[in-house]
């Protein structure tokens, strides 16, 4: 399916002048983020600007180079690096390959 973004904000927020400040994207129809380590990709996301709060939902793939983790649901502070990881009922799903230098 086609992907959607929805963008929340308010009108005449720090950036002045009438513009709006985006305060939240929702996304939706596949998406994927990429940060300098890491890789993931869901079904749906919502960036919370604000806090840097991302929750991807539905199908995450989570890679870091070849180890790669999968489930439900991630809950991560772009802030912090912190992340959470839920699964889908049972456990969640990794495959970790250790670095060989």
């Amino acid at each position: 399916g086609a992907s959607v973004w929805r963008i929340s904000g308010r009108r005449g927020g720090a950036s002045g002048g009438g513009q709006q400040d985006i305060d939240r994207l929702e996304l939706s129809g596949g998406l994927v983020v990429v940060s300098s380590q890491n890789t993931a990709s869901a079904d749906s996301g919502v960036y919370e600007v604000a806090n840097e709060n991302i929750t991807l939902s539905g199908n995450v793939v989570l890679s870091q180079g070849s180890s790669v983790a999968k489930g439900c649901k991630l809950r991560a502070n772009l802030k912090t690096n912190v992340a959470k990881l839920v699964s889908c009922g049972g456990r969640v799903k990794s495959v970790f390959t250790p670095n060989r230098n």
